[in-house]
């Protein structure tokens, strides 16, 4: 399963998944700013880097995908950059 990341304008980002999960639940809560849409069934929070990046760091890249236009905005989600992103991802993991 894995969180879908929608840019809605400069501003915000929305993520959603199909099924309840927990720890989807706690990294949304962990972002500053993330707040419930419950009307719309989607987290929204502050399109910014910084939590992006922390985003990634708590759910890692492999549980989450961006839509088209965050893709192609945003540096992080670019394919190039994913498998040493990830590569850096697994190797925290292997420490803990």
């Amino acid at each position: 399963m894995t969180i879908t990341l929608v840019k809605v304008d400069e501003y915000k980002i929305r993520a959603s998944w199909k099924e309840f999960n927990t720890d989807y639940v706690k990294y949304m809560k962990a972002l500053k700013g993330s707040r419930w849409k419950p009307e719309l069934k989607v987290w929204e929070f502050p399109y910014t880097l910084h939590l992006l990046e922390q985003l990634i760091e708590i759910a890692g890249y492999e549980h989450l995908r961006a839509d088209s236009a965050l893709m192609e905005e945003c540096y992080l989600f670019h394919h190039d950059d994913l498998d040493s992103c990830n590569q850096r991802t697994d190797k925290r993991i292997q420490k803990i």
